[in-house]
C-alpha cells in the first residue's frame, strides 16, 4: 500500500490542500467543478462510477480532481491520492523526480507520464532505462491522453499512477487565453529582469535536499491592489519548482513563473503581492473577468453560439458548421473527436435510475400477449401516463418532466425493449414536440398539459394510399368555410399509428390555391379532436411486427375545424413535419440501441450455457467474432446517439438533419444485422415461439421502413452532399466533362484525384474552428491517442477517397445526378 508519510517527506512531493468548493455551471471560475453535496473522495467524473481520484480537467496552469481539489502545476496522482510533483517541464523528468513511484508497494502496473501538449521535448530513452531498471511500466504520452488513459485503467481497477505536466501551449482559439498569454509573457519578463538585477543563491531546484514544508496554518492573502479580489480564509499556497500560484475565490488566477534565482523573500507577504494579480495591471472589461472558461474544448467568442444548459451535457460546441456535407469535401471536422457528457456524477446516477424504471415497466408489460392480440391493453395508457411516460419531453410548465435530449435518449432505450410501446410513446411524443415548436400560446395551454397527462392521445395523419414518402403528393383538402372561421377537410389517411386509441390528430391537409401562393402546394398541419362530427375509424391493420402501434386508417367527411386550430402557419406544414421527423430519428437510433443491447444479453447468457463439443459455445473462436462485432456496432451506436444529443442540447438551433438521419440508417440496419446474429447464435431455439426472438425479428424489420425508408434517407443523404460541394465549382465540373478543351485543368483534376486515393493529402483533412482560427494540426493522428496513428491515417485516406469519388460523380454525370427526389426529402411517419 501507498506509504503516505514516507511520500510526505520525499524531497519532491508537496502536498496541495485546497477547499473543495460548490459552483454552478455559470459562475467564473478556471476550473469546471461539478456541484457537490459533500468533499469526499467519491469520484464525481462520469463515465466511471469507482471511489478514487480522477482528473476531472485541467488547463495551462494545473489540475482538477474529481474530489474538488485543484493542483496547480505538475500533478502526480494515484488512485486513491494526488500531489503536486516537484518539475519545471519535461525535460526535468529524471530518476531524481521519478524516486518517489519507485517506493510503492505493491509494485505500480504502469505509470504515465503526461509530457504536456503534444510538441513538448522529452527525453524518452533516459525515462524508459530509468524504469526499466526499477522494473516499472512506463508510457509517456500527451498530457490530454495521459489524463485519459489514467481515468481508464483506474476505472478498471488497475494499481496505475500518472505523473502529468499541464500543457503550455494556449489555445488560440480562445480571446481570453491570448490575453492571458500576453499578460503571463509580460509578467515572466519583468520577474526576469529583477531576478537578474539580484546576487541571491536559487531558492530551490530540482536536485536540493532541503525539504519545503507548507504551513500548517491558513494564510490570508490580500493584494494591495484596490482592483484585486480577496482571497478565501482557508486557502493554501504552494510553492515548488519556482511556481507561485494564486488561488481566489474564483479559482485560479493567472500564474507567473518565478525564476529560481528569486530570493526567500518571495515566500514574504509582500513577495506573493507582487505576484498576485496579473490581471490587475492591465484594463479589463468586466464582462470578460466573469466569462465561463472552459478546459476542453475551449469556448469560442462571444459571436458564436456556445451553450452549456444546466442538467444536461458539459459540450462547447462552437461551430455551425455541416459535419456531414463536409465529408464530400474532404474535410472531417475536429468536434467530432469530442466527446459531451454529462455535467456530474449526480445527474448521470438520476438519467440511469430513470432508465431502470423504464426498463423495468416496460419488461413487466405482457408483451407477448400484445403481439399476439395486436392492440395494447386497456389500462395501458392510465399506467403510461402514471409513470410519467406520456411528458418525458414537454416543459415543466405544461406539467412534462423537461428531459434533454440526452436524458431523453437514455429513456428511449428502455422504451424500445417493447417496440409496440416504442411507436406509439413516440408518436404521442411527436404530436407534443410539434405542438411546442409551432403551437401558439393558447394551444399549448390548451393541448399539452392533456398530453402530459394522457387525458389526450395524440396521432399522426400523414400517409395515404397516394403518398406515402411523398408528402407534397397528397390528396386531403382543406377548404375555407363560408363563415370564414373554419376550415372543411375531406379526405382518407392511412398507416396512422395511434389511430386505434387517438383523442387528438395532427392532419397535414392540402389548401387551395391562395392569391399569395398561388404556385404552392400549402401543405398545412391541423388539430383536429377525434370527436368531431365526421371523423370515422377504419379496421385495424394486421401487420407482421409492431403489432401494437394500432395501426388503422382515418377518414375525414367534411370535417370542420375552426381557423384556431391551424398549427403554425398556411402551407408550412411539410418544414413542420420535417422538422419533428429530424428530431425523431434520434429516438429511432436510440431505442435501437437499447434493445440491441438486450437482445446481445440475450445472446451472450445462450453462449455461456449452450455446450457442444464439452465446452460452451461462447469459448469458439467464431462465436466470439460474432459477439465482438455485435459489441463494436453497439459502441458506436451508443456513441452516435450520444454525441448528436449532447450536440443538440449545445446548441439546439444547429442544423444536424442530416447527421440525423444518417445515424437512424446506420442504427435500424446495425439492430437488423444484429438481430439475425442473435438468432444465429440461438440456433434452433431461436426459432421457437415461446422465445422472444420471433417477436423481436419481426419488429426489428419495421425499423427500417419507419419514419422513412433507408434507401430514400441514402439519397437524400447522397443528394444533399452532391448538391452541397456543387455550387462553387459547376463551371469547372462543365469544363472537365470534355478533355480536349481544357487539358490542363483536366491533368490537374486528374493528379489532385489520384492523389487523395493514395492518401497523399491524408493529414489535410482535419477542419473546423480549432484549425481555422485556433491554427491546431489538420492531421487526425495529432488529435489521437499514439496508438490511433494508423487507424486515424486510414480514416482520413478513406475520407480523401471520398470526396476524390463525390468529385468523379459530378464530372462524369453533372446534373444528372440531382433528381427531383433530393428537393422532397421523406416527411412521413408510417
Amino acid at each position: 500500500m501507498l506509504k503516505l508519510g514516507r511520500l510526505c517527506s520525499c524531497r519532491h512531493i508537496n502536498i496541495v490542500m485546497f477547499r473543495a468548493k460548490t459552483t454552478s455551471i455559470g459562475d467564473t471560475d478556471t476550473f469546471i467543478i461539478p456541484s457537490k453535496e459533500n468533499t469526499t473522495v467519491e469520484s464525481e467524473i462520469v463515465n466511471y462510477g469507482s471511489s478514487g481520484v480522477y482528473f476531472s480537467s485541467y488547463n495551462q496552469l494545473g489540475f482538477l480532481l474529481s474530489t474538488g481539489v485543484q493542483i496547480i502545476g505538475p500533478c502526480a496522482a494515484f488512485p486513491q491520492n494526488a500531489f503536486s510533483w516537484n518539475v519545471k517541464n519535461a525535460l526535468d523528468i529524471n530518476e531524481d523526480s521519478l524516486s518517489l513511484f519507485f517506493l510503492l508497494e505493491p509494485r505500480l502496473d504502469v505509470l504515465i507520464i503526461g509530457k504536456g501538449e503534444a510538441g513538448a521535448k522529452v527525453n524518452h530513452s533516459q525515462i524508459l532505462d530509468i524504469c526499466l531498471k526499477h522494473k516499472i511500466n512506463v508510457d509517456i504520452l500527451p498530457t490530454p491522453s495521459a489524463v485519459g488513459t489514467f481515468n481508464f485503467l483506474n476505472s478498471e481497477g488497475r494499481y496505475v499512477a500518472a505523473a502529468v505536466i499541464p500543457p503550455s501551449r494556449i489555445d488560440l482559439y480562445d480571446p481570453a487565453d491570448r490575453e492571458a498569454l500576453r499578460l503571463l509573457a509580460q509578467e515572466e519578463e519583468t520577474a526576469l529582469l529583477e531576478s537578474r538585477s539580484k546576487e541571491s543563491p536559487p531558492l530551490i531546484s530540482s536536485h536540493s535536499e532541503t525539504v519545503i514544508k507548507l504551513p500548517q496554518s491558513p494564510l490570508a492573502i490580500n493584494p494591495p491592489s484596490p482592483t484585486s479580489t480577496s482571497v478565501d480564509d482557508n486557502l493554501m499556497v504552494s510553492c515548488y519548482s519556482g511556481i507561485v500560484p494564486l488561488v481566489s475565490r474564483t479559482g485560479p488566477t493567472f500564474c507567473a513563473r518565478v525564476p529560481n534565482t528569486l530570493t526567500t523573500s518571495v515566500f514574504t507577504l509582500s513577495g506573493v503581492q507582487r505576484f498576485s494579480c496579473v490581471a490587475n495591471k492591465t484594463p479589463r472589461n468586466e464582462a470578460e473577468v466573469v466569462e465561463s472558461k472552459r478546459i476542453w474544448p475551449r469556448q469560442g467568442s462571444d459571436e458564436i453560439e456556445s451553450i452549456t444548459p444546466p442538467s444536461s451535457t458539459s459540450v462547447a460546441a462552437t461551430s455551425k458548421a455541416p459535419l456531414l456535407k463536409d465529408l464530400f469535401r474532404g474535410q472531417l471536422h475536429l468536434e467530432l473527436l469530442e466527446f459531451p457528457e454529462l455535467t456530474n456524477r449526480k445527474h448521470v446516477d438520476q438519467v440511469n435510475k430513470l432508465h431502470e424504471e423504464i426498463k423495468h415497466f416496460v419488461l413487466r408489460l405482457d408483451s407477448e400477449q400484445i403481439d399476439h392480440v395486436g392492440s395494447l391493453p386497456s389500462e395501458f395508457w392510465p399506467a403510461v401516463s402514471k409513470h410519467g411516460l406520456c411528458g418525458l419531453q414537454i416543459d415543466k410548465s405544461f406539467g412534462g418532466h423537461g428531459l434533454t435530449n440526452t436524458q431523453a435518449a437514455r429513456a428511449w432505450e428502455a422504451v424500445g425493449l417493447d417496440l409496440s410501446v416504442f411507436t406509439v410513446l413516440d408518436v404521442h411524443s411527436t404530436v407534443s414536440q410539434i405542438i411546442m415548436m409551432a403551437g401558439t400560446e393558447d394551444q399549448k395551454r390548451q393541448y399539452l398539459p392533456k398530453l402530459t397527462a394522457g387525458d389526450h392521445i395524440g396521432a399522426l395523419c400523414l400517409a395515404e394510399v397516394s403518398s406515402g414518402n411523398d408528402v407534397n403528393a397528397i390528396l386531403t383538402e382543406a377548404v375555407r368555410g363560408e363563415d370564414g372561421q373554419s376550415y372543411i377537410i375531406n379526405g382518407k389517411k392511412t398507416w396512422v399509428t395511434n389511430g386505434v386509441s387517438a383523442t387528438l390528430l395532427l392532419v397535414l391537409a392540402r389548401v387551395p390555391e391562395t392569391v399569395n401562393c398561388p404556385s404552392e402546394p400549402n401543405i398545412t398541419a391541423f388539430l383536429v379532436d377525434r370527436n368531431t362530427l365526421g371523423v370515422g375509424l377504419g379496421a385495424p391493420l394486421d401487420t407482421l411486427g409492431v403489432r401494437g402501434s394500432g395501426l388503422t386508417e382515418i377518414v375525414l367527411d367534411n370535417v370542420r375545424v375552426p381557423v384556431s386550430n391551424v398549427l403554425g402557419k398556411i402551407g408550412g406544414g411539410t418544414e413542420l413535419i420535417r422538422a419533428a421527423l429530424d428530431r425523431e430519428y434520434l429516438n429511432l437510433a436510440a431505442s435501437s440501441t437499447g434493445l440491441l443491447r438486450y437482445l446481445i444479453s440475450y445472446a451472450t447468457e445462450q453462449c455461456l450455457q449452450r455446450h457442444q463439443f464439452g465446452r460452451p459455445i461462447g469459448d469458439y473462436g467464431l462465436v466470439r467474432a460474432m459477439l465482438a462485432d455485435l459489441a463494436l456496432d453497439l459502441y458506436a451506436m451508443e456513441s452516435g446517439v450520444f454525441y448528436f444529443a449532447g450536440l443538440l442540447d449545445a446548441q439546439s438551433s444547429r442544423d444536424l438533419a442530416l447527421e440525423l438521419a444518417g445515424l437512424k440508417v446506420f442504427c435500424s440496419e446495425a439492430l437488423w444485422n444484429g438481430m439475425n446474429t442473435c438468432m444465429q447464435l440461438a440456433g434452433r431455439t431461436g426459432l421457437m415461439q415461446t422465445i422472444p426472438f420471433s417477436r423481436y425479428h419481426r419488429d426489428c424489420r419495421a425499423m427500417l421502413i419507419y419514419g422513412g425508408t433507408n434507401e430514400l434517407i441514402r439519397l437524400r443523404l447522397a443528394g444533399s452532399g452532391l448538391q452541397y460541394i456543387a455550387g462553387d465549382v459547376d463551371e469547372d465540373y462543365a469544363k472537365l466533362f470534355v478533355f480536349t478543351r481544357h487539358p490542363w485543368l483536366t491533368a490537374k483534376t486528374f493528379v489532385r484525384m489520384k492523389g487523395r486515393q493514395r492518401g497523399w493529402y491524408a493529414n489535410r483533412v482535419g477542419a473546423g474552428p480549432k484549425v481555422t482560427e485556433g491554427g491546431a494540426s489538420r492531421a487526425l493522428k495529432d488529435h489521437l491517442h499514439p496508438n490511433f496513428a494508423k487507424v486515424s491515417n486510414d480514416l482520413a485516406i478513406l475520407v480523401s477517397r471520398f470526396q476524390s469519388f463525390a468529385e468523379a460523380l459530378l464530372i462524369h454525370y453533372g446534373q444528372v445526378c440531382f433528381i427531383s427526389d433530393f428537393d422532397h426529402p421523406p416527411c412521413n411517419i408510417e
